[in-house]
């Protein structure tokens, strides 16, 4: 009854429920698509927001009407530009079509990298004390791997350095952080495992310019790696002549080329080890040759004034030497051996002593052991002979017979059987 009654009534106003229900949908459905466009708004605002990277920058004073660059790491591109005034610049990246972030670059002042910002993101600031940003996640993971590496390099321990540089490069793969310790594995891994890296390196890194680079580099340091022969190139005098570097090896000699600069605060700290080993080595058979790349004469020469360089240099090679050997930094050390081969590349100043007292060593065993042998072929004539008499006989007749003592030159054969070098 209560249910026909409720019919009826509902049958009999149904006119006017159907005049304002159409009203009343509508004005929920305005509401609804009021609300739809204000929460797309804010989270479209948002989003811009989100994917704003801020960058402020305070430098001392003396940096004020100077430019800072914000380059793309991988591929040298400049992505953004601030004039320092009051000692401060500032700087807002958005994602658009040409730039996607997060994104690794490096702070260019004055032509040079002087730090690096991860535009990711949020605020950062960098200051001249810095060289990397701070204040955002990607940047201060960057900071606390780079104090890290800058520890390992301190111990001149090259190994270390590329394991490390590999590991950071394969713990960051979804980062902008890879590229840079994927570029400074490139600089300095073994160049024959350098392929089966980038044969797996996401495209944009294989195939960046930085990259390709780093792979021809890899490609000159295996044409020039322990075991083959020095390549020879040009450079200067002091007064400006042509000089090779052929021209200070001496054969028969042991050569330890330094490839160095006046502006290079690294070159200039192992100078006082550098002249302990030539002062220690020169009269045992090594020579020290330096070699001065992306260096200006003068400077070169007052280097050499300034900090009593007593070994030659070769002067105003600029990049030559980069270009031949594939070699990224410097100081940078090669180590040829008496017939011109090289025997050691990017070692520590220690590393090179250590090494050369193994190879006396191995020197000093070798002439033991031919020593032995000579005294035990005598030729038939000498059986009978006493010692005295064999002794003459054998250094009279050593042309005839040069060939029992391994080439050794007469007087050291005259030597062995005189008893001289025998301990």
């Amino acid at each position: 009854m209560r249910k026909n009654a409720y019919l009826r009534k509902s049958l009999l106003t149904g006119r006017r429920l159907r005049r304002l229900r159409p009203k009343s949908i509508t004005v929920m459905n305005l509401r609804h698509a009021l609300y739809t466009l204000t929460a797309t708004l804010l989270l479209s605002t948002a989003g811009c927001k989100h994917e704003t990277a801020q960058l402020s920058v305070n430098l001392p004073d003396k940096f004020d009407g100077q430019q800072i660059e914000l380059m793309s790491y991988l591929d040298s591109t400049v992505i953004a530009r601030a004039t320092v005034e009051k000692g401060h610049a500032d700087f807002n990246l958005n994602t658009n079509d040409s730039l996607k972030l997060p994104l690794l670059t490096a702070v260019i002042i004055d032509g040079r990298i002087r730090a690096f910002y991860v535009a990711e993101p949020g605020k950062a600031l960098l200051t001249d004390s810095m060289n990397v940003a701070s204040g955002t996640p990607d940047n201060e993971r960057f900071a606390l791997l780079m104090t890290r590496l800058d520890s390992i390099e301190d111990t001149d321990d090259m190994a270390s350095y590329v394991r490390f540089a590999e590991q950071a490069y394969n713990d960051n793969l979804d980062s902008p952080l890879r590229d840079y310790f994927g570029i400074e594995w490139l600089k300095y891994a073994d160049p024959q495992r350098v392929d089966s890296l980038l044969e797996t390196a996401p495209d944009d890194f294989r195939n960046s310019r930085r990259a390709l680079h780093y792979e021809n580099f890899a490609r000159l340091r295996s044409n020039t790696s322990p075991g083959k022969k020095y390549v020879d190139f040009a450079g200067e005098t002091a007064d400006g002549k042509p000089m090779k570097l052929s021209d200070l090896i001496k054969p028969g000699r042991y050569a330890l080329v330094d490839f160095w600069a006046s502006w290079c605060p690294y070159c200039i700290k192992e100078l006082p080890d550098m002249a302990r080993l030539y002062e220690s080595w020169n009269g045992r058979g090594l020579d020290i040759i330096g070699v001065a790349v992306r260096d200006k004469t003068a400077d070169t020469q007052g280097a050499v004034a300034k900090y009593g360089i007593s070994w030659p240099v070769v002067y105003n090679t600029q990049r030559t030497p980069y270009d031949l050997y594939g070699f990224t930094g410097i100081p940078h050390h090669m180590l040829i051996g008496p017939d011109g081969t090289i025997l050691s590349r990017g070692e520590s100043l220690a590393q090179i002593e250590q090494m050369l007292e193994q190879v006396v060593k191995s020197q000093e065993s070798r002439v033991k052991s031919q020593e032995s042998r000579v005294k035990r072929m005598a030729c038939d004539e000498c059986r009978d002979m006493p010692p005295a008499c064999c002794n003459g006989h054998h250094v009279s007749t050593y042309q005839q017979h040069s060939y029992r003592w391994g080439n050794m030159p007469e007087a050291t054969v005259h030597d062995i059987f005189s008893g001289n070098s025998v301990p």
